[in-house]
Formats: C-alpha cells, structure tokens, sequence
C-alpha cells in the first residue's frame, strides 16, 4: 500500500459495520492494521474502549481530558441530512493551521476542497446509516502542500438512541521516508 498519495487520488476504506451487531476481533484488528499513523491508532483504540455493547459511542462518552495529545488533530461534526453534508463543531489547533481558517460551525461543503467532499459524501451511507469507520488519505495540495498526503481516520458516534448522527476524526500526515516530525 502508497504511503503517499497523488495529489489526485482520494483513498477511501471502511471498516466493519456496527450497525447489526459487533464486528469480530479479527475483523477490529485487520482494520486498525490499515491505519498508518499513531493518533489514528490512539483515537481506534480509545473509540472502541467507549463503545457500548448496543453499538457505536455516545458523544457523551467522549472526553477530551483522556485524549489530550489528540485534541490538536481532532475534528468533531455533526450531519446536516437536508444539506446532504456535515457542518464542523470542534476543530483542534493544527487542523485549523492546516485548512488556513477555523472551520468551526462551517459546512464541510465551505471548508473541504471538492474531491474531499465527493469522497465523504460518497461514504455518508456506510458511515451514518451501516456504521462504518472510514479512513481516507487526502493529498494536501489544495493547500499548497503537494508533498504532504494525511490520513483522517472518520469514526462514527451517536446523540441518543440508535441514530448515528455525528462523527469524531483525527487527521495526521502520513509518514514518508526521511520525514521529520510528523505535523499537519
């Protein structure tokens, strides 16, 4: 597999669904396998210490006091059914860096570059309606960073009920060879 990716290209793999009964250990492992970066796998594993066993988290369940290293990468966001998008609630300090604005309460559609929205769109089936994890690996040069690709690791949560109506992610630069410290 590419740790680097085109700036053209949009890589998109689900995880198992949640949404009729737990995924297996093995089918758990062979997903946080293809995760490349540590806060991917940091944000996995703490996502799946919070799920309940009748599916996906709560948002309540959330803490950002356990996720402290994380907070910077992460984005945290909410579906807009009738936009047929998502609007960003919280955004941490890097990936606000990184988009060259504060997406807070923005429109994924107003913030994202168009491929990015494609492919997230695209996925909002599995994500929301099967409960599937998705990871996507974006190419940072809408941002004038072609020589950067991230990995967003996009998991899904709930408010209430059985509905998952909200997400949690962590974006985070894909390691390369020779690559210094790994920042947005």
């Amino acid at each position: 597999m590419s740790q680097h990716v085109s700036t053209s290209a949009v890589e998109v793999i689900s995880g198992p669904s949640f949404r009729a009964a737990a995924p297996s250990a093995a089918d758990l492992d062979a997903f946080r396998a293809k995760l490349l970066t540590e806060y991917s796998h940091a944000l996995w594993d703490y996502w799946l210490s919070k799920r309940t066993d009748d599916g996906i988290p709560f948002r309540s369940e959330i803490q950002p006091a356990e996720m402290k290293e994380m907070l910077p990468y992460l984005l945290l966001w909410e579906r807009v059914s009738e936009a047929a998008t998502n609007r960003i609630r919280l955004a941490g300090t890097a990936l606000v860096e990184a988009l060259l604005q504060n997406p807070a309460q923005k429109l994924t559609r107003d913030v994202f570059p168009a491929a990015w929205e494609a492919a997230l769109r695209k996925r909002a089936g599995d994500f929301y309606d099967r409960r599937c994890p998705q990871v996507f690996r974006f190419s940072m040069a809408p941002f004038s960073r072609s020589h950067v690709s991230i990995e967003f690791l996009a998991l899904p949560l709930r408010r209430d009920a059985d509905i998952a109506d909200m997400g949690i992610g962590i974006a985070f630069r894909l390691p390369q060879a020779n690559a210094g410290a790994a920042v947005l």
